[in-house]
């Protein structure tokens, strides 16, 4: 066995061993090119350097400060033109430009959409009518106004429309108009993400301009103050929240709320499809959860709206979710849609033997991987994106860059910022990145930039995926594979919400999903949207609901299987021997756990 101290001394001699033979070939490199110093920053550097012949200043700014623009093509080939493009001019330029190495491999054309309008419904109170008109609203896609109709009779619905199909429409005007009416009642919303339960809380708040201060609409997330959370409790009739909030702070918790959940009419679930998988098996039994508190503690039966874009299955998925026995599905779409050019963008190969431009950016991805050529190597996605998402903003085009990471987000607004410092420095400031991790403050501040147009352009991750209105934007860009179908097209719905024709730029990496795709198109464009699942018998799953369920009330054989399903039962059982619940003389389980 060898000793520590001996190990350490080895290490140290290792060391020294290296830093010696480093520095003499620096000594040689350095007599060889006649200057008097040379700094290094790496062996990296040193070998390219003696290999490629570069020059003094080339090694002299070091593996850090090389420019990303350095490592796809030159400053002098990207394009300092700034006039305006529409969307096929903008495809030929960036053909004739960026994309004249091959990069191009595919170009899909998706038609339009023709909208079907109807007249808004009679049964609408004058109120709703003129807010309506306030914000420019004269006529309903048919969509919208079967939905409202089929949730003012007291209905369960799906609305199950394309993105950006005004599908916030369908729950706002019911939901308004019956809050209108009567004083008491109350509506719960809950979005998956806190940008958009921010974007609706301000759809919300233009909509009901004008209203008199009864109505108390609020955002009730963790962001939100103790002090805005005490008067939400007291008076807020529209509460916006997020599953999360609901089973930590809402549900344990419900006699603070016996006045908002005595009077529930209403409760939203937007974006539907997000609750799938694990994920959506826990939602789920959280919405059961709430059902079950509204019926036998308050009395209450409200009725669910569920909306949803891209699900194979909304119907069934919508009715899993909640275990509802029925639901009126909404799913012949009024709404109009501009043409949108779909690219799929690969980025090309070069020899290293012949240039050494080909220096490889480290992609912070799982799919960034090596090419089985070994001679050649791929010019970096990351800087492709880059340089794409730079020139499309500087030509006048408001575009989202999609990434999967944060770390992704950061790189490309780096290297956009570094391109746009070269080509439009008045730009450099309008191109912000969004990504979870963000304190309040700097969330709410990017936001309101986005929504009021001053951002031009914006790095985000799956954070804006949803149905977000970020206004009119021109095009998205998709670094890699999203992993969905669902998703990738839910982002490339984020252009074009206006009708107007949009562009959606698929950037590959290298790995096999992604070249997959590029090397056969129909298989993507063909490709049918996945369905969405839940487990709600799973019994890790189902143990952890049901003692949360009995903490909020106690369990009733008889009265909660609707809840959970057929398990409820043995699952009771087996909490009951593990000591977590007990059973009391009027056959129902109550909690005994831990607190």
């Amino acid at each position: 066995r060898i000793s520590r101290s001996k190990i350490i001394s080895s290490m140290r001699k290792r060391e020294s061993s290296f830093k010696g033979i480093l520095s003499k070939a620096t000594k040689s490199l350095m007599m060889r090119n006649g200057a008097d110093s040379v700094k290094l920053s790496s062996l990296e550097d040193l070998a390219l350097t003696r290999k490629a012949g570069a020059t003094l200043n080339e090694v002299k700014l070091g593996k850090r400060r090389r420019s990303c623009t350095e490592n796809s093509r030159s400053l002098n080939v990207l394009c300092h033109d700034a006039s305006p493009l529409q969307a096929e001019e903008m495809v030929h330029h960036l053909l004739r430009g960026l994309g004249s190495h091959g990069q191009v491999v595919h170009i899909e054309e998706i038609s339009s959409r023709k909208p079907n309008y109807v007249e808004i419904p009679h049964l609408l109170s004058g109120v709703i009518k003129s807010a309506l008109q306030r914000i420019g609203i004269t006529r309903l896609y048919s969509h919208q106004a079967d939905s409202i109709q089929a949730s003012l009779e007291g209905k369960n619905v799906v609305v199950a429309t394309k993105t950006s199909s005004g599908k916030s429409l369908c729950y706002n005007v019911p939901i308004l108009e019956m809050l209108w009416h009567n004083p008491l009642a109350c509506a719960l919303y809950l979005f998956p993400t806190k940008a958009l339960a921010q974007d609706q809380m301000r759809a919300l708040l233009a909509i009901t301009h004008g209203f008199d201060n009864s109505l108390n609409i609020g955002i009730y997330d963790g962001d939100t103050s103790q002090e805005e959370r005490l008067q939400l409790r007291d008076k807020a009739r529209l509460l916006i929240t997020n599953p999360d909030m609901l089973h930590v702070s809402i549900l344990p918790f419900h006699g603070q709320f016996n006045r908002f959940l005595s009077n529930l009419r209403f409760v939203v679930i937007d974006e539907a499809h997000c609750y799938k998988g694990a994920f959506g098996s826990h939602v789920a039994l959280i919405f059961r959860r709430l059902r079950r508190i509204c019926s036998h503690v308050y009395g209450s039966h409200p009725s669910f709206i569920f909306s949803t874009a891209t699900s194979a299955n909304p119907e069934e998925h919508a009715m899993k979710l909640a275990n509802l026995p029925a639901v009126e599905f909404v799913k012949n779409d009024g709404s109009p849609s501009g043409s949108k050019l779909f690219v799929l963008w690969n980025p090309p190969l070069k020899n290293v033997s012949q240039s050494t431009e080909a220096l490889k950016i480290e992609a912070a991805s799982s799919d960034d991987k090596k090419s089985s050529r070994k001679d050649d190597v791929a010019l970096s996605p990351i800087v492709e994106v880059s340089c794409l998402f730079a020139e499309i903003v500087q030509h006048g085009s408001r575009c989202i860059a999609f990434c999967k990471t944060r770390k992704l987000c950061e790189l490309v607004l780096c290297y956009t910022r570094e391109i746009l410092s070269e080509t439009s420095p008045n730009l450099v400031d309008r191109v912000y990145s969004y990504r979870g991790g963000y304190i309040a403050e700097d969330r709410r501040r990017i936001e309101g930039k986005l929504f009021n147009g001053t951002i031009c352009g914006i790095v985000a991750t799956n954070a804006l995926e949803l149905g977000i209105d970020v206004g009119h934007i021109d095009v998205t860009l998709h670094l890699g594979f999203p992993g969905s179908i669902s998703s990738l097209w839910q982002q490339a719905g984020r252009s074009g919400r206006r009708g107007n024709q949009s562009i959606a730029i698929y950037v590959a990496f290298e790995g096999p999903l992604d070249q997959y795709f590029m090397k056969f198109p129909a298989k993507l464009f063909n490709c049918p949207i996945e369905y969405c699942h839940v487990d709600t018998d799973n019994d890790q799953v189902l143990q952890q609901h049901l003692s949360c369920a009995a903490f909020e009330y106690p369990l009733s054989l008889l009265h909660d299987e609707k809840y959970f399903g057929q398990c409820f039962g043995s699952v009771a059982v087996k909490l009951e021997n593990k000591g977590i619940l007990r059973i009391n003389g009027y056959r129902a389980w109550t909690y005994v756990g831990d607190e």
